[in-house]
Formats: C-alpha cells, sequence, structure tokens
C-alpha cells in the first residue's frame, strides 16, 4: 500500500503544479480605424502561444483565434484564455476610441 500512496501523492503533486511561461509579447490594435478580421502578425513572427490575456479593450472589439471562419470572442479587459494553442489572432472592431492590447504567452 506504501507504493500505491506514494503514485497517488507524486500524481496529485504533478497534477497541481503550474506551468511557467518563459516569453511573452504584448499586441496592440488600434481602435480609432474599423477592422474586419485584421491579423496581429502571430504567424509572421513564428510564435505559437499557449495562453493570452486581454490587457485593455477601451471599446468594443471582439477577435478569433487561428482562422478567421472561427467564432467572434468579445475582448474585455483581464479576459484569460489558457492551454490553447494560438497560432495568430483576427481583430474585428468598429471605429471607435483606444486600443485593444493583448499579451501573447508561450
Amino acid at each position: 500500500m506504501e507504493m500505491q500512496d506514494l503514485l497517488k501523492s507524486s500524481l496529485e503533486s504533478i497534477l497541481k503544479s503550474q506551468v511557467l511561461y518563459k516569453n511573452y509579447k504584448v499586441y496592440e490594435v488600434d481602435l480609432s480605424v474599423a477592422h474586419t478580421d485584421l491579423e496581429i502578425g502571430l504567424k509572421d513572427s513564428g510564435i505559437i502561444a499557449e495562453g493570452l490575456i486581454v490587457v485593455q479593450a477601451d471599446s468594443a472589439v471582439y477577435f478569433k483565434l487561428n482562422a478567421p471562419k472561427n467564432d467572434l470572442i468579445p475582448a474585455f479587459q483581464n479576459l484569460k484564455i489558457e492551454n490553447f494553442e494560438i497560432r495568430e489572432i483576427y481583430v474585428t472592431n468598429s471605429a471607435a476610441t483606444g486600443k485593444l492590447k493583448i499579451m501573447l504567452i508561450w
């Protein structure tokens, strides 16, 4: 039974551990200009992110992940998406004020 307890404890420890990301980049979009599926340039940089955090969203703005055919996601400050492979982000908005800032982590 001791070996089973040790294995169970080790497995629980592994499952509770968090991934520590090593890199990040903040992408910024000017919301004073209307955009439809604007690529932020992630795939051109060769980055494949594992998550994102919306740092700033001053006006109504939406984005799609990985392909323009995917559903729109409303962006709001502190929105977090984790454990999801992100190869590109497509931004859509009507002309308004402010900025959208998205921090990608990998």
